[in-house]
């Protein structure tokens, strides 16, 4: 994917110059191959490992190794 140019970073959407396609959403979550990565790297370099190589506070530290990183706590629903 290209990258979208703004002619101004803070310009919300409805700002934005009507020729420009709209920007792609985000995605929510973790992939597959990050997980597949991070198992990997918990088989060579044990539960402890992956803090050298990622952020552990987040859900997938536990989905992967919950006996040594703590669940977070529930997801709260989010309403605007």
């Amino acid at each position: 994917l290209t990258p979208i140019r703004c002619p101004r970073s803070d310009a919300l959407p409805d700002q934005m110059p009507s020729d420009q396609p709209p920007a792609p959403s985000a995605t929510i979550g973790v992939s597959a191959t990050v997980k597949e990565s991070a198992r990997q790297i918990v088989e060579k370099e044990g539960s402890a490992g992956l803090r050298r190589f990622a952020k552990v506070h987040f859900r997938t530290a536990h989905e992967i190794a919950p006996d040594y990183y703590a669940a977070p706590p529930p997801r709260r629903e989010w309403k605007r």
